[in-house]
């Protein structure tokens, strides 16, 4: 496995227990070499590397539109008599100049990979794929009866937090005295409301984020990249914007002389074993 990444893990498995030292480590009889060699081989094929990093900025961006969406209608919608709607303009022409800069960046490592060969259906089997291997980890996470029975209980410790944080906010409401714009808070008060809102944010961490579903950040990242959105974006880098000149060379490693004369020396050990064994 540390010589050969690109293996499917089952395989790289099934290698290292024919290679293993102890007779005990090593497969019992062909039939169970067989099973494994039929689980590689019914493994899903490795996801390239660049796919996986451009599977990080991809997400990274789809938080990026999500939160500023958000931001946006939430600022144009208040009705705050002393900030007019130019005052609110500003940050979201902010946000919104920050978003277009990522994307520009995202277009760009688009490019590079179309330069590399990459197409843009296999950019999207990627990414699906990477989404894929996320789901198919809480699948088995589900059928383990602990890791449930640990996230009933987190659940229930997240609820309790939400419902102490409501209590603590309206009672350190309650303890203000004065009128609007001109209120007084006691200490009790300001601890208690602090509190409250550390409560809350806790609270909702651990109702929101679940080993056992898709966070909403991945919805967002399906809806927006394995969607049409996704294949429009990929095919709007047009082969036209496609630098030509350079095609990528492979990446050659060139083999050292200690390499050479250790695979010579496996090479000769594995001739005598087979010797051995036709002998026998």
């Amino acid at each position: 496995g540390s010589v050969r990444s690109d293996l499917p893990p089952a395989l790289a498995e099934a290698v290292d227990r024919c290679l293993a030292k102890s007779r005990d480590e090593r497969f019992v009889n062909a039939g169970a070499l067989i099973e494994a060699l039929d689980a590689a081989q019914a493994a899903a094929p490795e996801v390239p590397l660049a796919i996986r990093l451009f599977a990080q900025e991809a997400e990274t961006l789809g938080t990026i539109v999500a939160f500023v969406f958000f931001v946006a209608i939430l600022l144009l919608a208040t009705r705050a008599t002393d900030v007019g709607l130019f005052d609110r303009l500003i940050p979201v022409v902010v946000m919104c100049s920050v978003l277009v800069g990522r994307i520009l960046q995202t277009r760009a490592e688009v490019r590079r990979l179309l330069n590399q060969g990459f197409s843009a259906d296999a950019l999207i089997r990627g990414l699906r794929q990477t989404v894929d291997e996320r789901e198919a980890r809480r699948a088995q996470l589900r059928l383990d009866a602990d890791v449930v029975r640990r996230r009933k209980r987190t659940a229930r410790t997240g609820v309790f937090m939400v419902v102490v944080a409501v209590l603590l906010v309206r009672t350190a409401f309650g303890l203000r005295t004065g009128e609007p714009g001109n209120y007084h808070t006691p200490i009790p008060a300001v601890t208690m409301l602090f509190s409250g809102l550390i409560c809350f944010g806790l609270g909702m961490v651990l109702l929101m984020r679940s080993p056992l579903r898709a966070p909403l950040f991945e919805r967002v990242f399906r809806a927006l990249w394995l969607g049409r959105p996704g294949r429009w974006f990929f095919r709007s880098v047009s082969p036209k914007s496609i630098s030509v000149t350079a095609p990528m060379k492979p990446l050659v490693v060139a083999a050292t002389p200690a390499s050479d004369a250790h695979l010579a020396a496996l090479e000769a050990r594995l001739a005598r074993l087979e010797k051995k064994l036709s002998a026998e």
